[in-house]
């Protein structure tokens, strides 16, 4: 039998469903503890830990529609469960603040406040017991199996000493679920989580814990793996202090703590005192991050800021910059400098190939080619682009940015099926060298002058081959023509270019579209103050000029 023998299709689940147990699942072939081993949060658990809960989880299904936990008092009295398969929607009772993420799927653990309402009852265990939040009404969003600890059954899987880990990991994984959405949220505000589908973000946030810090107590992470995490302060103020430089920073309540090289083999040593009271601290174990990486396909390619446009940097940075581009678990790290250029357009169609037959995951290969009268976009049959123009004039690097970014936004979760190809973008083997030959002449230039001068190439014909641009960044641009100058001029000419934008006046000898009275109505604001520039164009120079000096 199933649950819909005992209750309508889409019928409410009561404080004490347990008494309508499935028992049918003789034919099927569950392990509990394997299932426990693969749950968000108790990955890091060994089997002894495990073993006492497992032994007493009972296996049941609920039909699709299946509500849980209609009233506040029902997630006192419901049972312990395990999602195997199938999905759960989540809906707050009270404040849309407590909302957990928005579906829990197989792996997800709940009903984690029985836990935390036993525990306060139990002599041994009430000290691990945290407040209680108002809950959440969660709907079974298709056919629904899992694992349940019946609740005459909690004495049982945690009255042995090996239990204390599970009970605390069980406790803080409740503590932590009702400020989820908002640890979703910061993450995705940073570099590393931006491009990352909120429901993958939301799996890492359900492996977080609340922990309490006392007060100028110190917490020291060494910056080993083991001690690498995500932390995310929910009240209180933590200071943290980097232990190479001594520097320290105060993070306050709702507020992420800088997570440097969470990626990396090890992090940087740094110790954790929570200030002026107490602290409550959601952490999640770099090992979460890594499970959830394993466990689920696309994941790991949109980790990591998303970065184009090393082709207007200079020489040197351009030849050991190359494309990083990665589906599903598979990854391209094209980082030789001592090879020839390589066919990137063939690799990322032959990538995108191997995605599609291999990894089962569509992927759509995207070119970004120079703005010009003869190039239009183009779409596929199913309006996927295939073709991006990118407009060449004025900050490059930031129009291919803005680029990928309006693409990111329009397709949503669909951009982590699309694999940029920038080859079209890149330098002709002209162009490297006139940028190559710029950066040998100006890199003293830049120490003596302390000014980080940037190179970029133009396709625009320049007198002498080489032009100044007015970017948000001071730049220095040369086009094909340079390779053909003598040195001696080449010299000179760059380095008039670059006293002219050291001087500020850079903005007078712009080869940009800069015109006289814009120029004149500019010069006479620094002048006169109390003259209004007419234009925004005049209004820009003045601020750049006076920015200078």
């Amino acid at each position: 039998m199933s649950r819909s023998d005992d209750m309508a299709h889409g019928g409410t689940v009561g404080p004490y469903a347990m008494n309508q147990r499935l028992h049918d699942f003789a034919g099927l072939d569950i392990d509990p503890l394997a299932a426990l081993r693969h749950s968000r949060g108790l990955q890091h658990l060994t089997d002894e830990e495990l073993a006492p809960l497992a032994r007493e989880l009972q296996p049941v299904r609920y039909d699709s529609g299946t509500t849980f936990f209609k009233q506040f008092e029902a997630n006192h009295d419901a049972p312990l469960r395990v999602l195997l398969q199938g999905q759960l929607f989540w809906t707050p009772i009270a404040n849309v603040e407590t909302a957990g993420a928005p579906t829990l799927d197989a792996g997800a653990l709940f009903g984690l406040s029985s836990i935390n309402a036993w525990a306060r009852k139990h002599p041994s265990w009430s000290v691990l017991a945290v407040d209680e939040h108002p809950g959440f009404l969660a709907e079974a969003n298709d056919e629904l199996w899992a694992l349940e600890l019946p609740l005459n059954s909690y004495h049982r899987a945690f009255a042995r000493p090996e239990s204390k880990r599970l009970i605390t990991r069980l406790i803080g994984l409740y503590g932590a679920r009702p400020d989820a959405p908002k640890v979703v949220r910061a993450l995705r505000r940073t570099p590393e989580f931006s491009r990352a589908c909120p429901m993958h973000v939301s799996r890492v946030v359900e492996g977080g814990v609340l922990e309490r810090w006392l007060p100028d107590k110190p917490i020291l992470a060494d910056g080993s793996s083991e001690h690498m995490a995500l932390r995310y302060v929910v009240s209180g103020k933590v200071r943290v202090i980097d232990e190479h430089d001594g520097q320290s920073t105060v993070v306050g309540a709702n507020e992420l703590i800088p997570h440097r090289a969470i990626f990396s083999d090890r992090g940087p040593a740094r110790t954790f005192i929570a200030i002026d009271g107490p602290a409550e601290v959601i952490r999640i174990r770099r090992q979460t991050l890594d499970f959830t990486i394993r466990t689920t396909p696309g994941f790991a390619r949109t980790l990591g800021p998303a970065t184009l446009g090393s082709w207007l940097r200079d020489s040197a940075g351009y030849e050991r910059s190359y494309p990083i581009i990665a589906s599903g678990e598979m990854t391209l790290v094209l980082a030789d400098p001592t090879v020839d250029p390589l066919p990137l357009s063939a690799l990322c169609a032959l990538l995108a190939e191997a995605a599609n037959e291999h990894l089962d995951d569509r992927t759509t290969v995207v070119k970004l080619v120079p703005a010009g009268p003869e190039v239009a976009p183009r779409s596929s049959p199913f309006g996927v682009p295939e073709i991006l123009p990118v407009a060449k004039e004025g900050d490059f690097a930031a129009a291919v940015r803005e680029t990928i970014i309006d693409l990111a936004h329009q397709w949503g979760l669909l951009f982590d099926h699309i694999i940029l190809d920038p080859s079209p973008l890149a330098l002709t083997p002209k162009e490297r060298l006139a940028v190559q030959h710029a950066g040998r002449l100006v890199g003293p230039w830049r120490t003596a002058m302390k000014i980080d001068f940037a190179i970029a190439v133009t396709e625009d014909p320049l007198v002498g081959g080489v032009g100044l641009r007015n970017l948000s960044r001071p730049t220095l641009v040369v086009d094909e023509s340079f390779v053909d100058v003598a040195e001696p001029e080449r010299r000179y000419r760059l380095a008039f270019a670059a006293a002219a934008l050291a001087t500020g006046l850079g903005v007078i000898y712009d080869s940009g579209n800069l015109t006289l009275p814009d120029l004149l109505d500019a010069l006479m604001a620094l002048a006169k103050p109390r003259h209004e520039p007419a234009t925004d164009t005049a209004r820009a120079l003045v601020d750049t000029l006076a920015a200078r000096g």
